[in-house]
Parts: structure tokens; sequence; C-alpha cells
């Protein structure tokens, strides 16, 4: 960009962070307080397409929507404003490093923090999908771990999860491949909630494994994980990673499905230094109330708990295979102690017939007497016989 501040002085651009296909991000400072700030905006590609007007429309909607959102594990937006026919959002800095490059420099994660990790992301989706709000990019590489702490922050909402068929396409193919659900891929796909619980679990299969998972176009089957809670490996492969018509109908529902033996969060060194842990900043009031900056009136939200969905396993039908393998289990017990029990009846009833062996005919209940009448009191027939 050939500016170095934005909004009337109000942010200084210090560096830029990354630049894809669809956004741009800078690391900037704001004024007054100096604090740390990120500033996203549409990728300079977008600039010249004929949408670019609803691009830049959507773009705004979705940063007042986040604006309104207040939840520890999800970027904090304090601003959102348009300037020279650009859009900006403006988020909380988090320092640390995101889950992808944790696995890249080969950290490993136990089954119980992935189930801490997925619910404090699951948690702050939730309340995303409360206001109408999809985030549509959920992958380890999104997933900032906050440093010196096993606290997570979910950033960079997709904001192309609402664009053009070809774009969403593009964007699943290119950077959602293996966390993109099979949805995607449909010529009339509408983006919902669903779409962020089959990524949530395929960031829960890639955490658990250190591999990324199968892409869903694809239709290539995941390999099994081997000793995981049953309920677990349930949410993550029965009602996380299928078709639409399997998948959890919401996020809490989904969440309910886990394990509850989470642990706490815990402090420990992963490679980056130790420090104190880092606030998010609340947002000055007057901060936000200059230039041209668009937000809304905040609402008051109260907390999403996380509700029991026993219903779910008993008014769907699903493929529950360890209910399946406890019946056949039963089932082959059974024929086992009834064979068992009739080849023991068998040998005693002919060891009883070998030992009672008769001295005189009928001495035994197992050898009756039989008799015939004379030959001479037969009944004769014909004559001369």
């Amino acid at each position: 960009m050939a500016i170095a501040t934005l909004n009337n002085g109000k942010y200084t651009l210090e560096s830029q962070l990354g630049v894809g296909i669809f956004g741009t991000t800078y690391k900037a400072i704001a004024q007054p307080g100096g604090k740390e700030v990120v500033i996203k905006t549409l990728a300079p590609a977008l600039h010249n397409h004929k949408e670019y007007s609803e691009f830049k429309s959507k773009f705004m909607h979705t940063g007042e929507l986040l604006w309104q959102c207040e939840h520890p594990h999800l970027v904090r937006v304090i601003d959102c404003f348009e300037e020279n026919d650009l859009p900006f959002l403006v988020m909380i800095y988090v320092p640390g490093q995101t889950l992808g490059e944790l696995q890249k420099s080969g950290v490993r994660f136990t089954p119980e923090q992935v189930v801490n990790y997925t619910k404090q992301i699951g948690t702050a989706l939730a309340q995303m999908h409360d206001r109408g709000l999809i985030h549509g990019d959920v992958r380890p590489e999104n997933i900032i771990c906050r440093q010196g702490t096993e606290e997570l922050v979910l950033t960079d909402v997709g904001i192309v999860c609402n664009f053009t068929l070809g774009i969403r396409q593009t964007y699943a193919n290119l950077l959602l491949a293996g966390y993109a659900s099979p949805e995607h891929y449909l010529q009339d796909f509408t983006p919902r909630p669903a779409d962020d619980i089959y990524a949530l679990a395929a960031t829960c299969y890639s955490l658990l494994t250190g591999k990324s998972p199968a892409i869903a176009r694809v239709n290539h089957p995941h390999a099994a994980l081997t000793g995981l809670d049953p309920r677990l490996e349930q949410a993550i492969f029965h009602f996380g990673l299928q078709g639409a018509e399997w998948r959890s109908p919401d996020m809490q529902s989904w969440l309910a499905l886990l394990p509850d033996n989470s642990i706490p969060p815990l402090k420990y060194d992963r490679g980056v230094a130790v420090s104190e842990e880092t606030k998010n900043p609340q947002p000055s009031k007057n901060s936000q109330n200059s230039g041209n900056s668009r937000k809304p009136a905040k609402k008051a939200t109260a907390a999403s708990g996380i509700t029991r969905i026993s219903r779910l396993l008993t008014s769907r039908t699903s493929p529950n295979l360890q209910n399946s393998q406890m019946k056949s289990s039963s089932i082959l017990k059974l024929l086992v102690f009834t064979g068992a029990i009739a080849g023991i009846s068998g040998a005693i009833f002919g060891l009883a017939v070998r030992i009672y062996r008769p001295v005189i005919p009928g001495d035994s209940m197992l050898h009756t007497e039989q008799s015939f009448p004379p030959r001479q009191n037969w009944p004769i027939s014909e004559t001369g016989l």
C-alpha cells in the first residue's frame, strides 16, 4: 500500500503479516495508546472483480457483526471502516504461535489437550453462529495459542465464505483442502454452521494425528485412531466428518458429545518465550467514534452454555458402531454358552450308558426289559406255516 497511515492517522502500518488470494493483513499501531493491532482488507486481486462492490459490502457487514462478539477465544474486532474504496477490519494483536506452526515444529498434542482446545474454539464458534455468522475457515493455521499459555484464540474469519460459487470453490480447493465439508463442492452450496462443525472435527483429527485430514471431495477414508475415548472418536467420525445428514445439528450439540475430562489451562514453554499472560485490551470509547468508522450499537449478550443432547442419540438413526459391536458380542457369547451346555449334556448321557451296562434285561432305567410271546402263540396267517 502506498499510504503509511489509515483513518486520519489513527492507525500506523508497521509491516505486512500476510497476503493471500482473498485477503491482506498488516500489523499496525493504534493511536492513542500505541496498542498493537492487526488490520485486514480485501486482497488486490479482488479489486477489479466485477462483483467487488458486493464483496466490499459483505466484508463490512461481517466486520460489524464481529464487532458485536465478545468471547475470550475469538479475536476481538475493535473497528471497521472504509477508506479509498477499501474496507478495513481492525483486530487486537494476539502474540503467540498458531497450532499449525506448532505442528510443523514437531509439537504433538494429547487427546486431553485436543478436547480442551476443541471446547475453547467450539464455544467461540457457537457465539458466532448465534449472531448469524459463519467462520468458514477453521483450521490449525487460524488458531493462535496465546504465548505462554494453553489458551487459544480463533482468528481470520473467512470473509469469502459468502462470495460467489467460483471463489468459494477456489478457496476450498486451495486453502481449505481437508477442512471443507462435502457441501462446499455442490452447485447450490450455502454456508451453514454445520460447515464449521466439519472443519472443527477435521482440526481435531489433524491435531491428534499430525496429518492433514482427507479431502471430502475425493471421499478418501480417514485413518482409524486407536486408544481414544469412544466419545471423542464418535464425535469426530460419526457426528463430525460425515455428510450433512449425520452431522450434529448445531455446535453446542456437537460439543456435548465430547468427554468431560478436559485438562485445566496450564503454562508451559513450547519453544516460544514464556511471558506474562497478555489480556485482550478493552477498546477505547473515544477510539471507536472517530473518522468515518461504521459501527452499530453493541448488544448485551449472555454467554452461550453447552447443553446435553441425549435426545440426539435417541431420536436420530446414526451409525453407532459401538452399540453394534456390543450386540454382536452378546449374541456370540450366548451361542457359545448354549453349545457348551449341549456338549456337556451329551457327554454325560453317553458316559452313563457305558457305565450302567445291564447284567440281565431290565436291571437299569437305561436298559428296560423286553419280552415277546412264545413262538407257538404267534398268529398264523397262512396255512402250513
